[in-house]
């Protein structure tokens, strides 16, 4: 991600290079995509010709990408040549003011399922036009046209190995196959996961219907079914964004999902404790009205806020990183944990027969949601995985403020 390189450019003095090897794929988007993070990062620290700082050596499967806080010397470039030179398997993709032929790169390349030309191809496309653009500026637009996606990833939208782009294939008619990109898999997976769980969660709504009364029936709680349903998304769109958050605190990916789960169902808990005792000191109209609009803003304001929090305490050992994300989740939890113990106790005391829909709604989305999260994620970020949960939750306590007033 583009904080990575940030950290990585932290730790490197002006002398000092980053090397980092991944595969070249045809056409170009691994590699690329360093170098394309890599250039960004480097503007925004305020160097002007980033181009200048980036040498990509290869040998036609993988690459290594060196990056420089200052541009390479003519010494060090003649000295990188020389070694390519003496290395049978070895070509430079790209160099400050370096140029080849096919001749260069054939007895890399010969081994790839396409032509010799068609490479050089790929690499002037790839990289000769996206240096081009860096040089003069245009490097956005490259990136926005480029048939792949090629734009760096973020610790929001971390996602560095989806490069599928709709129209990505323009690019290499020739060698479309199955293997040509396997980007559009992960997607098609996960549009297929959330099918089935939509059918097994719209199979949890439809099977407590057969088991209530006639009359029962005639009354169809779409309002409360849609807001049992909206808290489930909501809880656990904010789960699924503290596991995100939590692998970068943590590393583990076990570890963060555990613990996120964990202090989040614990002070949820709590919430579901006390619900009952804060619903009778205040009342229903009251709760409900202050939770509309504090729930949502704490939300939003934990979106804010995340960034912040991860850096603090990013140079603590692991007691401290779990005592303090305990202590930080404490209040979103707590008010969390109040939603649906509360609005199930109230619309349960007056319409008992709805407690198995009502479970059936927040569960069903829960399911559902843990998909969603990722895919909304992919395309727009965790951040907006939070703004997310906070119109859920919003429209959740609405309801139930709409149902307590007009007492259903």
């Amino acid at each position: 991600t583009k904080e990575a390189f940030k950290t990585y450019f932290d730790h490197l003095n002006d002398n000092g290079t980053l090397a980092v090897v991944r595969r070249m794929h045809w056409p170009p988007r691994e590699t690329l995509k360093v170098a394309v993070t890599a250039s960004a990062v480097l503007k925004e620290t305020g160097i002007e010709h980033p181009e200048n700082n980036i040498i990509i050596v290869g040998d036609g499967h993988v690459a290594v990408t060196m990056v420089k806080k200052r541009p390479f010397s003519w010494t060090e470039l003649n000295e990188i040549a020389g070694i390519v030179a003496e290395t049978n398997d070895l070509r430079i993709i790209y160099a400050p003011g370096f140029s080849a032929g096919s001749k260069y790169y054939y007895p890399v390349l010969r081994g790839i399922n396409l032509s010799v030309d068609q490479a050089i191809d790929f690499i002037k496309i790839g990289f000769g036009y996206f240096f081009s653009s860096l040089e003069n500026g245009t490097e956005k637009m490259f990136v926005e046209d480029y048939p792949y996606n090629i734009e760096p990833a973020s610790d929001d939208k971390p996602f560095f190995f989806n490069y599928f782009k709709f129209g990505g294939e323009e690019l290499s008619p020739e060698i479309r196959n199955i293997l040509a990109d396997e980007s559009p898999f992960m997607l098609i997976i996960m549009l297929l996961t959330v099918v089935q769980l939509l059918f097994l969660s719209l199979s949890m709504l439809v099977t407590p219907v057969f088991f209530i009364s006639k009359d029962e029936k005639k009354f169809l709680p779409f309002l409360q079914i849609a807001a049992f349903a909206a808290t489930g998304f909501g809880f656990m769109f904010i789960v699924m964004s503290f596991i995100q958050k939590f692998t970068l605190l943590f590393g583990d990916p076990s570890t963060s999902a555990l613990l996120a789960v964990g202090i989040l169902l614990a002070f949820s808990a709590l919430g579901a404790l006390f619900g009952k005792r804060i619903l009778i000191a205040g009342g229903e109209k009251l709760f409900f009205s202050v939770l509309a609009i504090l729930l949502p803003i704490m939300i939003l304001g934990y979106a804010v806020a995340l960034p912040r929090f991860m850096a603090f305490c990013a140079g603590h050992v692991f007691s401290l990183k779990l005592l303090f994300a305990a202590l930080f989740i404490l209040p979103l939890g707590f008010v969390m944990g109040t939603v649906f113990p509360v609005s199930l106790l109230i619309v349960g005391e007056k319409k008992p027969f709805f407690i198995p829909l009502a479970f059936s709604s927040e569960v069903a989305a829960s399911i559902l949601a843990s998909v969603l999260a990722v895919m909304i994620s992919m395309a727009y970020g965790f951040k907006f995985v939070f703004v997310m949960a906070a119109f859920c939750y919003f429209f959740a306590v609405s309801a139930m403020l709409y149902f307590v007033k007009r007492k259903i």
